[in-house]
Parts: C-alpha cells; sequence; structure tokens
C-alpha cells in the first residue's frame, strides 16, 4: 500500500550524500518494511479481535502517512533530476503493483462467495468499487441502501482504504507538479501541503460520522502530512539518533494507546483523534526513516521486514479468509479456528506475493493494455455470477432486517403485523415458550395511504412504511405461520386524513380491507386474528392530536374491526379491551389467542 521502485519491495528514503548537497536517488531502508509490518499487524489485530483492540484502525493511518511520504519524495526526487515527472510512467507503475493481485482477489471472492451461498448485491457492489477504486465512495454514499441491508458485510468492504490511496495516487502527482514549478522554497511548499492538511482536516470534522471516515477529502489529510514531511526534506539530512530515538517513542507510544482504547465512532475523533492518529504515524515513518540502534532491531529484523514486504497481500486476503472460513464451515471455534485461519492466510499471501505480485512488479511477466483488459474481462465475468443474488437483494430490500425465529418442536409460529400496537403485542407474546413469534409490525409506520389534512404532527412516511404490503406477503411466505396477529390503529388514528366520502368510518374500513387483502393473496392457512384495544386511554394523549378527535378516531377504528365477522368471515378478532395500557398489552400469551 506504499509507493515501490522495481528493485527493491519499498522506496527508502534519500540517499545522504557526504558533502551534504541534495540526494538524487531514493535508497532501501528496510525499517519502513517494519512500519508496515505493524501496521498491517495492527489492522488484522482490529478486524479479529475489535473488542481487545478497538483502535487497531490506526494501523490504516500509519499506511496513509507512509504512502504520502514516499510518494511525494520519489515525485521530489525525479522533478529535481530531470525538471518533470513522468506522470504516464508513474500511473503505469501503480498499475504494476497493484492492480494483478486486485484483480485476482475480486475473481475468487467473487466466486467463492457464490460457491458459498453469501453472494451480494453489496459484494458485486463493492467487486465494482474494487477494480474502479471507488470502494470508500460507494460505502461512504449507498452503505445505507436498503438493498445492502440485508447483507452488510463483503468478502472486500475493506479496501475503501485503497481506494482512497489511488485516488490520492490519481490527484497529488500533478498537483504537486504545479507546486514544484510555480511555489519556489521548500518551506513555501510545506505550507502549501499543510494550508490543504488544514483543509481536509476541518472538512472531516464539520462533516463527521461514517461519511467522513470514508471520503477521500476528509482522509486526505493524513497522505498530505506526509507528503508536507517529504517536502520539508527529513530524508535529505542526518538526524541525531536523541531526536530519531524520541519521535520513534512518542509515536509508537501514541499509536499503541489509540489501538488499545480508540473508537472510530466517537465524536471527538473527527478530526481531533485523527489528527493525533496521523501525527503519531508522521513521527514512527520520521523515525524509522534514520532509524536509531533500538529501532533498528526491531523494524529490520527479518520477521518484520518480510511482513512488510508482503504486507499489502496481508491486506487484500485477511478479511476474505475470516470471514470465508467461519465457524459454521470449518465445524470448530475459538483458538483452533484462528490457527487454521492465520495458517491459511500464510498460505494465499506468500502465493499471492510469490507467483503476483512479484512477477508483475519485477517485469517477469508482461502487463500491458492488453492484459489488462483481459483480467478486467475475467473479473467481470466473475462478478456476473453475482447477479442472482443481487437480484435477490433487491426483491429484499423492503424486508424486515431481522430474520425468523428458530422453531423448536411443538411451538406454534405466530406473526405479528402492523403498527406500535403490534410491535408491543409481539413483545408479549415472546414471553411464551410455546410461540415462535415473529413480528414485522413496524412501530414507526402507518399503513394508511390517503392525503393527510392539516395536522398538528403530520407523519413522514417514508418508503419502507409505504412498502408494508410487500414486506408481509414476504414474511407470510417464509415463516409459513400457524396464526397472523394484526395490531394496527395507532399511527393511523393519529392524523386526520382527507376522506373522499367524509366518513372516517369509510376511511378504516377501507384501511382494514386492504390489510386483509394482502395477508389472503398468500393462500395462507393461518388462523388471523385482529387486535381491538376498546380502551386507548393508556395509549394516547393529547400531546399529539386532540384528545376528542384522538378519541373518535379510536372508537371508529375499533368500531371497523367489531363488525369483521360480517365483512371478513373467518378472520378473528382479539379483544384486550379493559388492558388499556402498554404494560397490559405486553400480557399477551398463547391463552390469549384462540
Amino acid at each position: 500500500m506504499t509507493e515501490t521502485t522495481s528493485q527493491s519491495i519499498v522506496a527508502g528514503p534519500l540517499d545522504l550524500p557526504a558533502d551534504g548537497s541534495e540526494p538524487n536517488r531514493w535508497r532501501y531502508l528496510p525499517a519502513l518494511d517494519g512500519v508496515r509490518g505493524l501496521a498491517v499487524v495492527a489492522v488484522v489485530l482490529f478486524h479479529f479481535w475489535p473488542d481487545i483492540f478497538p483502535g487497531g484502525f490506526v494501523g490504516v493511518d500509519v499506511f496513509f502517512a507512509m504512502s504520502g511520504f514516499l510518494i511525494t519524495g520519489i515525485l521530489m526526487t525525479e522533478h529535481r533530476t530531470s525538471g518533470r515527472i513522468d506522470l504516464a510512467a508513474f500511473w503505469g507503475r501503480r498499475v504494476r503493483r497493484l492492480v494483478p493481485a486486485v484483480v485476482v482477489l475480486v475473481i475468487v471472492t467473487a466466486v467463492a462467495t457464490v460457491a458459498t451461498g453469501t453472494g451480494s448485491a453489496l459484494q458485486l457492489a463493492d467487486s465494482v468499487g474494487a477494480l474502479t477504486w471507488t470502494t470508500n465512495l460507494i460505502t461512504a454514499f449507498s452503505g445505507g441502501s436498503r438493498v445492502f441491508l440485508h447483507n452488510s458485510r463483503t468478502t472486500i468492504d475493506h479496501l475503501w482504504s485503497l481506494a482512497i490511496e489511488e485516488q490520492f495516487y490519481l490527484v497529488w502527482p500533478p498537483v504537486a507538479l504545479l507546486v514544484f514549478r510555480r511555489i519556489r522554497g521548500r518551506r513555501a511548499q510545506v505550507a502549501v501541503a499543510l494550508a490543504l492538511v488544514a483543509a481536509s482536516a476541518g472538512a472531516m470534522g464539520a462533516i463527521g460520522g461514517e461519511h467522513a471516515y470514508f471520503r477521500t477529502d476528509t482522509r486526505a489529510f493524513e497522505l498530505l502530512g506526509g507528503a508536507a514531511l517529504a517536502l520539508s526534506g527529513w530524508a535529505g539530512r542526518r538526524r541525531a539518533p536523541a531526536l530519531t530515538s524520541s519521535l520513534a517513542l512518542v509515536g509508537f507510544s501514541g499509536l499503541v494507546l489509540f489501538v488499545a482504547f480508540a473508537r472510530s465512532g466517537d465524536e471527538w475523533m473527527y478530526p481531533w483523534g485523527f489528527l493525533l492518529i496521523s501525527a503519531s504515524s508522521l513521527a514512527l515513518v520520521a523515525a524509522a526513516v534514520h532509524p536509531s540502534r533500538a529501532l533498528t532491531f526491531v523494524l529490520e529484523s527479518r520477521p518484520m521486514r518480510h511482513l512488510g514486504q508482503v504486507s499489502y497481500g496481508v491486506y487484500l486476503w485477511h478479511i476474505p479468509v475470516q470471514r470465508l472460513l467461519s465457524s459454521k464451515r470449518i465445524g470448530f471455534d475459538g483458538a483452533g479456528l484462528q490457527i487454521v485461519r492465520f495458517a491459511v492466510l500464510a498460505l494465499v499471501v506468500e502465493a499471492s506475493f510469490r507467483f503476483i505480485e512479484q512477477p508483475f512488479r519485477r517485469r517477469r511477466l508482461r502487463l500491458g493494455w492488453r492484459e489488462v483488459g483481459l483480467g478486467y474481462v475475467a473479473a467481470a465475468a466473475a462478478i456476473l455470477l453475482l447477479v442472482p443474488a443481487t437480484q435477490r437483494d433487491v426483491a429484499a430490500q423492503w424486508d424486515a432486517i431481522d430474520a425468523p425465529p428458530k422453531v423448536a418442536a411443538g411451538q406454534q409460529r405466530v406473526l405479528v403485523l402492523g403498527d406500535l400496537v403490534g410491535a408491543v403485542a409481539a413483545s408479549g407474546l415472546r414471553e411464551d415458550d410455546s410461540l415462535a413469534v415473529w413480528s414485522l409490525a413496524d412501530p414507526g409506520c402507518p399503513s394508511g395511504s390517503e392525503p393527510l389534512l392539516d395536522g398538528r404532527r403530520p407523519l413522514d412516511v417514508d418508503d419502507f412504511c409505504g412498502h408494508w404490503p410487500d414486506r408481509w406477503r414476504r414474511g407470510i411466505e417464509r415463516f409459513r405461520p400457524d396464526v397472523v396477529v394484526l395490531g394496527g390503529g395507532y399511527w393511523d388514528t393519529l392524523e386526520q386524513r382527507d376522506h373522499p366520502d367524509g366518513s372516517t368510518d369509510a376511511y378504516f374500513q377501507r384501511l382494514v380491507d386492504r390489510q386483509l387483502e394482502v395477508i389472503a393473496a398468500t393462500r395462507t392457512d393461518a388462523v388471523v386474528e385482529v387486535v381491538r384495544m376498546g380502551d386507548w386511554s393508556g395509549l394516547i394523549d393529547s400531546s399529539q392530536r386532540p384528545l376528542g378527535q384522538r378519541t373518535a378516531a379510536t372508537d371508529a377504528y375499533d368500531g371497523v374491526v367489531d363488525q369483521l365477522y360480517v365483512t371478513h368471515p373467518g378472520v378473528r378478532v382479539l379483544d384486550v379491551s379493559g388492558m388499556g395500557g402498554w404494560d397490559d398489552l405486553r400480557s399477551l400469551r398463547s391463552s390469549s389467542l384462540r
């Protein structure tokens, strides 16, 4: 996830001429591989044990800081030595370094999720995002889509950070070239970078939350901080060991504290927490550029160097391995499962490094436009396998998020529909061990669709509420209930509606008719029982609508329910008259059902 040269795994700092003149090329520095190793370990710990390492996401921030530093240093050196920047060659190196492994990842995960029955619309969207380096934008702007809610995790949703880096690699080089040409003087160039840091961090603070976490403009300050470090000339001069040791201690300690205690959802993190993480990351990177003896011993050890060298593969594959090798599929859990996962991860990462990443990066395998095109065609073919799962998710987008309960032998299946009345009734019925209760009641949704007259608090009915017929039909077909309990009338009696014939009774008759027609259309054999409150006094008050008007409406609704034996023979009335309050409604049990 950081800049590389064709000679080494990771670009290091500038060679330091003995005469103190400006250096003209980059050399390999093993300590930076060690930093990458630490960063990817933090990310893996976060994803495998989030409760123990809630702030392990800071590993991504370290990658951001290092990427900004290395990319800018390479661009700066090229411009200093040649007076230009070959943007096509730069972007070509990025394609060679990053694309082959991602294409293989997309193909493998698409096939694997289809084979395991875990394919989804979001897996398809994330696969497209991986190939176009837009996963972060999909997450930030479409993550709340109802199409994605039933399958909200994929095997490649972690590629959002790579997308941010690639977008930075696309935009920053021409901006840097403009800065090199138009702005003379190192301090002025650093000032430009720091101004961009301030703008990006300010945007993060203003936006906050999930959007700020995943958007490129609000995370760019971490990469730009690395750019400012490179522009300052830090790599071009030798630094006192005491200074670099202090930076290493501050940076490492800060990151460890964040790994142990930080949570990305905390409001204070935007931007102050992430600014502190960025500063700690830069301190560690700066120390690794001029490592002290102790830092060299740790970061340049063979295990840390190798982990850093294969960190790209570790980052790509650790989530697919974790989610595909679930305890249900493997057959056991605990430490044994984790050992299996890490063993498989090690094999996959080494294979990716030796047979995909290295051959293409070292040009042992050709990678031109034709090869890239063929790779994308193969990936597109694999993604097409996800179309049936996507169609399923689209069809299910208005379904309830909660899955139906497991039904034990001898239990009666009860499906509860309606609004807040149904939701409260379901909470009581669930207390009865003889019942398996699934509630599709929507506590905040009316079922009526006729226009509202002026009301004191008009309801804002969203698309989810409006699709209750689809939700009910699919729920009945999926659960095959023995009993359907319909508890409604709370929200539909709240607002005064524009009834064409001026009759409140006629409106409620149409409403209940519509609800029962939806249930009957499923051809269910279930017994249908409609709740009749009778006494609404403990459920309503005058804060939402004048009490007299509301009582007239609830009486009209109950009157329609009273006549169901005439209008809908076979439908039963579940009379809870006299309960009068939410707590009493929660006392419903199987004995209340007929």
